[in-house]
């Protein structure tokens, strides 16, 4: 039996330094995937670099950074931004279920539209 190891690189899109970072160790052959902030502001270069890099790339679901992509107010503070782990234990579980699915299902369409494809090598 062949096994491999999968060495994931989380928060591609948290900041340039963090993108470069990934790609860089991708390159070298140690991160093999990583998962992408989706709700990151992450520059369409870098974003154009990890596609053609061959990088496995996922979704990191992300509740507590960065702007929502839904209209969704409950975890979010004037500002718009998420409130963070404060957030998580106001919120009851049911509700915070059912955003959270609203917030993954919105997350895969945006995944999908930007051109990536789930896949972990």
């Amino acid at each position: 039996m062949t096994r491999r190891l999968i060495v994931n690189a989380d928060d591609f899109g948290l900041t340039p330094g963090v993108s470069a970072g990934i790609l860089d160790a991708h390159r070298h052959g140690i991160v093999t995937s990583t998962t992408v902030l989706v709700t990151a502001d992450i520059d369409g270069e870098q974003l154009a670099r990890a596609r053609d890099s061959g990088i496995g790339m996922g979704i990191h679901v992300n509740l507590t950074l960065g702007k929502p992509l839904t209209p969704a107010r409950s975890l979010v503070d004037g500002n718009g931004n998420d409130w963070g782990q404060l957030a998580l234990a106001a919120v009851g579980a049911l509700v915070l279920l059912a955003l959270s699915m609203w917030f993954l299902v919105t997350m895969l369409r945006v995944f999908r539209k930007r051109g990536y494809v789930t896949r972990y090598t």
